[in-house]
């Protein structure tokens, strides 16, 4: 990975602001102080607001409107203040979102299928099109022009770069589909083409600042997501995925981290330093909440970045200047030990691209609940997409893929006859049926088990008769919460564990107690849940109940040692790291020069007091948009809240053990320096962390750069 100063500054910030036309704007501002807050914070570069949600603009520009309320270069005096005091400056440029521009320009508006144009509730945002006169009118001669006018900027940071649900439906994408020869009314064609539009933009931006300024930064909000971010990846020099606990909680942000370290790019976690999300005014994390998420984003090899939102004045707030100077002091006692770090790691989840067009909405919930496994079972892994390196990983989960192309089947088929090991869910592979054939496994050959239709049941019982599988699990049968296909082993395939049927699915008039009947005594003809096949050098375990998706959807601790003893019969045994504490120690491994550097996060969250508040469309705080987290349905404000921490109560005498290439030169903890003491036996190398209150990093150094000897 290229190392640049983005790639390095640990420590950044986001002045967002989005203020309609009748505020008045900088009354007050002291562009002296605006800048000194920032240096007092630690920010080491800050993302300056060049345009709004709203369309406008805070310099002086002679291409779009200024905003009403401002009679100064706003962006020019926090510029030079700014640089002044060697904080690297990005300009902040909102481009999907432009209410002036929605407002004057008709045909530039996005339109959804009932050709109506959209316009966001939430903030009342005009959403234009970037296939339309737009961009070539508005956005590009804007950017000229900031490039020209400011040459102490360092880079842009473009926020909205995407396409809503159901849209767009203008003359312009329209006349680009026919073009191309899309049926617009194919979802799936048209999520295709409007991903095209994406890239077709960033390209053209990419070339456009190029043609000016080669030394200047892309950082491009929203391209963490598996597929986008490979695309994206060639035009921005930085991928961001938001971070917002509250409303997804802290488990939402670890598929895409996972991700976009695989893709040769610098990332970081957007996080919001308030307690709800973006403008949550008048509130605060707590300090040890600010630890644990930068503690989070560093050990996952990113950078992080807080979003902070002024009043019309422009200045920050005094109270969080300071809670930002404690949570990036905390960052920088830490930093020399994170920047420009790989991550070590020997186990991938495959993940299909998010199209959003799978036959399941619930389809991603495998790979979240693949990660929420593997980390609470201290495993280290990445997320990859279907074009990535197989080869580095001793296995490779399947998560439910249904999205995989005919190349990349053939390369899953290569892995494993070459010795790699995978450990598949569902319908994995599973290709549809044809005229010609059908439906079945792709892979039937690697699974050793053949399809034979989806189970009438909803909810099954798991028997597990493979003593590695049950480990330390009570004997019994253990409810599957879900669907599952009913599969025929192949001969020579394994049988680890069987589905037992419920004597009948609980539905409306037809009752068990409480929940679900007991398991039913009648065998099915094809009872096999869990299957074991050898295929070349390597092997495969394939599970036909989505236990990954009901993991995630049902947080059933057995369900995580049953992956986890799945995984270490499939690694032979050989994990890198061992942890002697809960799941709530999150652990990852970096290589970083001639160092390994071992992270050990100590989590910790507060009691949920609250149910879902109730959703009432007659009350006037759902003038907002409504969000999907959770279900049903509740006005964006309005939701409880996922996650809080507000303490994190230490861990003492904390036993590990890491598999390590050779004895080290020097052993530390990290930011402490106190010396570690271990005990070798062959590759193990023992220690104990005396306390682990929130982050603390074991080092090992080398006389050389560290080349990375797992597989």
């Amino acid at each position: 990975m290229e190392s640049t100063w983005l790639s390095r500054a640990m420590r950044t910030n986001i002045v967002d602001f989005h203020v309609p036309g009748q505020m008045k704007i900088g009354a007050g501002f002291d562009a002296e102080s605006f800048g000194e807050k920032l240096a007092t914070m630690g920010s080491q570069a800050v993302a300056l607001f060049n345009k709004c949600h709203y369309g406008w603009n805070y310099y002086d520009t002679g291409v779009g409107p200024k905003h009403p309320g401002l009679n100064f270069d706003l962006f020019k005096q926090q510029l030079d203040a700014c640089v002044k005091r060697d904080v690297t400056v990005m300009a902040y440029y909102s481009l999907a979102r432009d209410s002036a521009a929605w407002d004057t320009h008709p045909n530039w508006r996005m339109v959804n299928s009932k050709g109506e144009p959209i316009r966001t509730a939430r903030g009342d945002w005009g959403v234009v099109c970037f296939n339309g006169p737009y961009v070539e009118e508005l956005v590009w001669p804007q950017v000229r022009e900031i490039i020209t006018k400011y040459p102490e900027i360092k880079g842009f940071w473009w926020d909205i770069v995407g396409f809503p649900d159901d849209s767009c439906y203008c003359q312009y994408c329209l006349e680009q589909m026919a073009a191309e020869g899309v049926d617009p009314r194919n979802h799936r064609a048209h999520y295709a083409f409007n991903e095209r539009s994406v890239v077709r933009f960033l390209e053209q931006a990419r070339m456009i600042v190029d043609s000016l300024r080669p030394d200047l930064r892309f950082t491009v909000n929203g391209t963490g997501r598996v597929g986008p971010a490979r695309r994206c990846r060639i035009y921005t020099d930085l991928l961001v995925t938001e971070y917002v606990p509250f409303r997804q909680g802290f488990l939402y942000w670890v598929p895409y981290a996972h991700h976009m370290r695989t893709l040769d790019r610098p990332f970081n976690a957007t996080m919001s330093r308030f307690h709800k999300g973006w403008g949550d005014l008048g509130s605060m994390k707590t300090d040890v909440q600010l630890q644990y998420e930068v503690a989070h984003a560093m050990s996952a090899g990113g950078t992080c970045q807080f979003v902070d939102q002024p009043g019309p004045d422009v200045n920050l707030w005094p109270t969080v200047v300071e809670q930002m100077r404690k949570a990036y002091s905390f960052v920088k006692d830490r930093e020399g030990w994170c920047t420009d770090a790989r991550a070590v790691t020997n186990v991938a989840v495959l993940a299909d691209p998010l199209t959003g067009e799978r036959k399941d909405d619930r389809a991603w919930n495998a790979v979240q609940g693949a990660c929420k496994a593997l980390k609470e079972g201290h495993f280290l892994f990445d997320v990859i997409d279907r074009d990535g390196d197989f080869e580095r990983y001793k296995v490779i989960i399947m998560a439910d893929n249904q999205e995989l192309t005919p190349a990349a089947i053939e390369r899953l088929r290569e892995y494993v006859r070459k010795g790699g090991n995978v450990l598949a869910t569902y319908w994995a592979s599973l290709r549809p049926a044809t005229p010609a054939e059908p439906p079945g496994f792709a892979l039937e050959d690697v699974f050793g088990v053949g399809y034979k239709g989806l189970t009438t049941y909803a909810r099954h019982y798991l028997e597990l008769r493979d003593k590695a599988v049950l480990g330390d699990l009570p004997d019994q049968p253990w409810m599957i919460y879900d669907r599952a296909l009913q599969v025929k082993p192949k001969d020579g395939a394994e049988v680890l564990a069987t589905l037992r049927y419920p004597m009948f699915d609980v539905i409306e008039g037809m009752s068990y107690s409480h929940s679900q009947s007991p398991p039913s005594h009648h065998q099915p003809a094809w009872p096999a849940a869990l299957v074991r096949n050898k295929y070349g050098a390597g092997t495969s375990v394939y599970f036909s109940v989505p236990i990954l998706r009901a993991f995630w959807e049902n947080n059933t601790p057995q369900y995580r040692t049953i992956i986890a003893n799945i995984l270490d019969l499939l690694l032979g045994g050989d994990r890198i790291v061992e942890v002697d504490a809960g799941p709530s120690v999150d652990v990852s491994l970096m290589a970083q020069g001639n160092r390994l550097v071992l992270h050990l996060i100590n989590y910790h969250a507060e009691r949920r007091a609250i149910l879902p508040i109730a959703f009432d469309r007659d009350d006037p705080l759902n003038r907002w948009a409504i969000t999907p987290y959770p279900q049903p349905p509740k006005s964006y404000d309005r939701l409880p809240s996922h996650e809080v921490i507000e303490e994190i109560p230490p861990r003492h005498n904390v036993a590990v053990r890491v598999k390590l290439p050779s004895k080290p030169a020097k052993a530390y903890f990290a930011p402490s320096m106190n010396e570690l003491a271990y005990q070798q036996d062959g590759d193990t190398f023992s220690f104990t962390v005396p306390e682990l209150k929130v982050h603390e990093m074991a080092v090992f150094e080398y006389s050389k750069p560290f080349q990375t000897p797992y597989r």
